[in-house]
């Protein structure tokens, strides 16, 4: 669930990337989790990537500036 303060106000892929993180937090078995600090990593490498993006588009880049870095995958 999305804080309803937000708006709206993000990307629908970002939301989505979120989530992936969040569903390999909450496997049933404990083997397939991954550890905290993938996990903390992953979620900064998502803020930075959405912050970038959002700079981009305030500095008024082109949209497929903005893509390309929205393309980027995280890993565990």
């Amino acid at each position: 669930m999305v804080d309803p303060d937000l708006k709206g106000l993000y990307p629908a892929k970002s939301l989505s990337r979120f989530a992936d993180v969040i569903a390999l937090c909450v496997q049933p078995e404990p083997e397939f989790r991954p550890p905290m600090s993938e996990v903390v990593q992953a979620l900064v490498r998502l803020v930075q990537r959405a912050n970038m993006s959002s700079k981009r588009t305030v500095a008024g880049e082109e949209p497929e500036a903005r893509r390309a870095v929205e393309s980027d995958d995280y890993t565990f």
